[in-house]
C-alpha cells in the first residue's frame, strides 16, 4: 500500500496475528486501506503551507497544486508537486520581474537590458527580487552623463539668475529620461 509509510504498515501487520476470523483480517486490511500515515498527513500540511507562501503563483495555480498534494499517496509524490510549484513560482517571478524592470523610468533600454539579462540565471525568487530592487535603485549611465552635461550647460548660461539655475538643475536631477532632460535645457 502506498498510503502508509513503513511504521503505518507495521501498525496493521502487527494486528494480523491476533485476528481469529477472516472477517477480522479483512477489517484490518480495510482499515489499512483507509488509513493515512501521520507522516504523510504532516507532509501534506507542510507542502500546502509552502504552496500558500509562494507569492508569484496565481490563485488557480495554488488551487491546482494543493489539489495534487491532497491526492498524493506518497511523500515522493508530494515532493514532486512542491518542486513543480517552486519552479512555476520562480518562472512567474521572472515574468513579473521582466515586466517590472521594463516599466522603470529610471533606466534607458540598455540599462533595462542589463537587469533583464540577469533574470534567466536567477535560481531563487529572492535573487529575482534583488535584481528588480537593484534595477529600481539604478540610474542609467547614459542618463547620469546627460544630467552632468545638462547641469554644466545650465551653469554656463550667464543670463540666468542663481535661483533660475538652481531650479533648472533641480529639474534635471529629478528627470527620469533623456527627453525630460532635453526639455529642461
Amino acid at each position: 500500500m502506498t498510503n502508509l509509510d513503513d511504521a503505518g504498515k507495521k501498525t496493521y501487520t502487527d494486528q494480523l496475528p491476533d485476528a481469529t476470523t477472516v472477517e477480522e483480517v479483512e477489517q484490518i486490511v480495510e482499515n489499512a486501506r483507509n488509513a493515512t500515515s501521520t507522516d504523510l498527513t504532516a507532509a501534506k500540511a507542510d507542502a500546502t503551507a509552502a504552496i500558500d507562501g509562494m507569492k508569484y503563483l496565481t490563485d488557480e495555480e495554488k488551487a491546482d497544486y494543493k489539489q495534487q498534494i491532497a491526492d498524493a499517496t506518497t511523500a515522493d509524490a508530494i515532493d514532486a508537486v512542491v518542486s513543480e510549484a517552486t519552479a512555476q513560482n520562480l518562472a512567474n517571478a521572472k515574468d513579473w520581474a521582466t515586466t517590472e524592470i521594463n516599466g522603470l523610468t529610471n533606466l534607458d533600454d540598455a540599462g533595462k537590458k542589463t537587469y533583464t539579462d540577469q533574470l534567466p540565471d536567477a535560481t531563487t525568487v529572492e535573487a529575482v527580487e534583488q535584481i528588480v530592487e537593484d534595477a529600481r535603485n539604478a540610474t542609467s549611465t547614459d542618463l547620469t552623463a546627460e544630467k552632468a552635461d545638462a547641469t554644466a550647460a545650465i551653469d554656463g548660461m550667464k543670463y540666468l539668475t542663481d535661483e533660475e539655475k538652481a531650479d533648472y538643475k533641480q529639474q534635471v536631477t529629478d528627470a527620469t529620461n533623456a527627453d525630460a532632460i532635453d526639455a529642461v535645457v
